[in-house]
């Protein structure tokens, strides 16, 4: 058996409904972990129990990857930049999809609210930066302006 019990993991998205995976079917009762980042429980001789479905199914490691396998892959990224097009805005109703992102995305299991807020806050800052769609054409500000807003010191030079 390739995990251990309190070991984190997550649910493969591809599985089909029916099919075994290592003498185990994948059941219907089992859809709605599809994706998530569940907790190993109890390991038998070939299937384990989880957490999150009050150990009632035979899990098995067919039906599992590593959480950090996905880390690199176009999905994943696809998923971030989504995420990260949500989160522009910064607007409080947004504060559960943020909290899942987090939980299911990166299989954090538990999030401050000091925590997620600093997340959010560096990520819309970083989205804001990074992101030329979302920079304004023109800015004026004065010499202290701009020093305070790159906090450091400037000299203005001819252009």
């Amino acid at each position: 058996m390739k995990y251990k019990v309190g070991d984190k993991v997550r649910v493969r998205e591809d599985l089909k409904v029916g099919k075994c995976y290592s003498y185990y079917a994948y059941c219907g009762n089992m859809v709605n972990f599809k994706g998530k980042t569940v907790t190993i429980t109890s390991v038998a001789y070939d299937f384990y129990r989880i957490e999150e479905d009050k150990q009632t199914s035979c899990w098995t490691d067919g039906m599992f990857e590593d959480v950090n396998d996905k880390d690199n892959d176009e999905a994943e990224v696809a998923k971030f930049k989504a995420f990260l097009e949500e989160v522009v805005d910064c607007r409080s109703d947004e504060y559960m999809k943020q909290y899942v992102w987090l939980t299911c995305i990166m299989g954090i299991d538990t999030v401050s609210d000091e925590k997620m807020n600093e997340t959010i806050e560096n990520l819309c800052n970083f989205y804001k930066t990074f992101n030329p769609t979302e920079k304004e054409t023109k800015k004026k500000m004065t010499k202290a302006e701009i020093e305070d807003e790159l906090g450091y010191k400037i000299e203005i030079v001819e252009e």
